[in-house]
């Protein structure tokens, strides 16, 4: 299941085009459906643009899980994302390889966008360390929802970015 490709036919008009970076292809549909900001404000009550911007957040929560796995203890799911972040040797147990992602600085948009072409994009870019990260992230404006992490293998990967 393509959970981007669900998430943006809710959209008629808009024509996803899956070889495209999903926050461009997000940042489109916005304009498209003139949805200003595209961000949850705080205490607003439910609008379009709400409701789009919390369906974005499960649909790329759900293509991490898709591509990577959710189970943070499951060795093999670890060991094949460890294996995506280039992470060598690879970790042969569970807290190690725990350890050894979250050491990692990577953005999760890139990682998203990368699992979802099966690898027909260049692979994401290593950070060695979280200012380059948080640099790139605001620079491209890809943020990954923030609040979609939790007992996921996203919450090894997720940093605090603004």
């Amino acid at each position: 299941i393509n959970h981007l490709a669900l998430f943006f036919a809710r959209y008629p008009r808009f024509s996803y085009d899956t070889h495209a970076p999903v926050s461009a292809q997000y940042d489109a549909l916005c304009r498209l459906y003139r949805f200003s900001g595209c961000k949850l404000k705080h205490g607003d009550a439910k609008s379009e643009r709400d409701v789009a911007y919390t369906g974005y957040q499960r649909a790329m929560a759900l293509s991490f899980g898709a591509s990577y796995g959710t189970d943070v203890n499951d060795l093999g799911s670890l060991q094949s994302l460890a294996r995506v972040l280039e992470i060598d040797p690879i970790p042969q147990r569970v807290r190690a390889c725990q350890e050894a992602i979250r050491a990692v600085h990577v953005n999760l948009v890139d990682l998203v966008d990368w699992g979802n072409s099966e690898g027909q994009s260049p692979p994401p870019m290593i950070f060695k360390t979280l200012d380059d990260l948080q640099v790139y992230t605001k620079k491209t404006r890809k943020f990954f929802p923030q609040g979609r992490a939790e007992d996921t293998l996203l919450k090894f990967l997720l940093r605090h970015v603004l």
